[in-house]
């Protein structure tokens, strides 16, 4: 506050002092004739009044802006590169990051983000910020050896570990089957071994997917796609595994439902997603990109023996196979009333739109345009913060931005500049606070040249 106060005073004077250096004897007849009226000896001032005087702009100044009576952004954007190169081939920590590989972020009670990234090539990885400001990175594997990890998922625990969820080879049975493992401070312990070991007439597609949820009881659910070799390869099947603890000793795995499964990319890794409502029950949302419908399932009860299967968003009659992959995708989250939300990216226009369901079951909804046509504009993040608002991150015009809505209503802040991110993940602080990471990587000849983990944090989004 002091520094701020004494800025403007000592820039007036340097400003006074230039003056007088540039000015010879004849050069400005009109000081000359202000000084000749002044007096001899002019007045005295007290010290303490001309301290004052010279003090009290800046202390305006610097009080308006700690005070922030108007209600100006306050934006949070720590930008951090890998203190290397990233070469293709390396191993461990150095292995390369790509922006596609962004799953998700999570940030614990000590305000250190943790990002999930996953690939078929390299398996579940975790990219943890070493401190609040992310001044430096932690990389490392969360999967065994074997690169052989076509799916993985994982959520982040308020204590700042992560769960991770892969479909791992196993060479003794031959068959893929899911472990869990819990991982923090650089290091992953497998917690359960085999929640799901697929059956020999299912597949793990290179383009399935899967996601998974803590619940607030301590246990978890993941959701995923099978497909099975006796059916047409157009239909997958959605499955759910529910956990009582991080142990899984007793999974209980159901099918709630069979959809289309379309033609994808295995980029395409977030038109999948799953919430749990705050009565336990879980909601999964699918996105269709060759019929441009989003389905959701809804379940009947925690286990999801039982769910029913609706469809809601805007029908796209074009050729949106064609849409650039990767960007194809959906959030899903789900109000205290139990009513989902969700917003997508539609392909192929890269419209972002709102889907407000009317009922749990999201047999009827509302669906709202957030943003105008954008071919490169990649899938949205998606929160409810603590007020109940709906906040959906998504890029405009080249600037980071923040709807913040209320039901159908919705309000936008820019928030940063920045290049147009391939990927975007959000979440909640401790605060409340929405969190938005993204990865901006440089390709050149033989894979990533160098890489950069963008975190946003609007500090003020409620008085913006």
């Amino acid at each position: 506050m002091f520094l701020a106060a004494l800025l403007p005073a000592v820039l007036g004077v340097i400003f006074l002092h230039r003056i007088a250096l540039d000015q010879d004897e004849t050069a400005c007849p009109a000081l000359e004739a202000i000084a000749a009226r002044l007096p001899e000896e002019p007045p005295r001032t007290r010290p303490a009044v001309l301290l004052a005087a010279l003090l009290l702009p800046g202390l305006l100044y610097g009080t308006t802006v700690a005070a922030n009576p108007l209600g100006w952004l306050e934006v949070s954007d720590h930008v951090t590169a890998p203190r290397e190169v990233v070469p293709l081939n390396a191993e461990d920590r150095g292995l390369p990051v790509y922006p596609f590989s962004l799953q998700s972020v999570g940030v614990a009670s000590g305000d250190r983000p943790t990002v999930h990234l996953a690939d078929h090539d390299l398996g579940p990885r975790l990219l943890t910020c070493l401190d609040s400001r992310c001044g430096d990175l932690s990389l490392y594997r969360a999967a065994g050896d074997d690169s052989s990890v076509p799916v993985s998922a994982a959520t982040h625990l308020p204590d700042g570990r992560t769960v991770v969820a892969s479909w791992e080879w196993t060479d003794k049975e031959g068959r893929y089957r899911i472990r869990l493992r819990v991982c923090g401070d650089g290091t992953c312990k497998v917690t359960a071994d085999a929640i799901r070991t697929l059956p020999r007439d299912r597949l793990v597609a290179r383009k399935a997917k899967a996601v998974l949820v803590a619940r607030p009881d301590g246990g978890s659910v993941v959701a995923y796609t099978e497909i099975s070799l006796r059916d047409d390869a157009d239909r997958e099947t959605v499955m759910i595994t529910t956990c009582a603890d991080l142990a899984c000793a007793a999974p209980v795995t159901h099918a709630p439902a069979k959809l289309n499964h379309p033609i994808e990319s295995e980029l395409d890794t977030q038109v999948l997603d799953l919430a749990i409502a705050p009565d336990g029950r879980p909601v999964i949302a699918r996105y269709d990109v060759e019929t441009g419908l989003v389905h959701v399932v809804s379940c009947a009860a925690p286990d999801c023996a039982k769910a029913t299967v609706s469809s809601a968003g805007t029908r796209t009659t074009r050729d949106i196979t064609r849409g650039k992959v990767g960007s194809r995708g959906l959030s899903v989250t789900v109000r205290r009333d139990g009513r989902p939300v969700i917003a997508y990216r539609e392909t192929p226009g890269g419209v972002i739109r709102l889907i407000n369901c009317r009922h749990r079951s999201c047999a009827s909804a509302d669906t709202v345009p957030l943003t105008g046509r954008d071919p490169d504009r990649h899938a949205p993040g998606l929160v409810i913060d603590h007020a109940g608002r709906v906040l959906v991150a998504t890029t405009v015009a080249g600037r980071l931005t923040v709807y913040s809505c209320r039901e159908t209503r919705c309000t936008a802040t820019p928030i940063a500049k920045g290049d147009q991110p391939e990927r975007l993940v959000m979440t909640l602080d401790p605060a409340g606070r929405p969190v938005i990471a993204w990865v901006d990587a440089s390709m050149g000849e033989g894979g990533v040249r160098d890489w950069r983990l963008r975190i946003t944090t609007p500090l003020n989004l409620g008085a913006a």
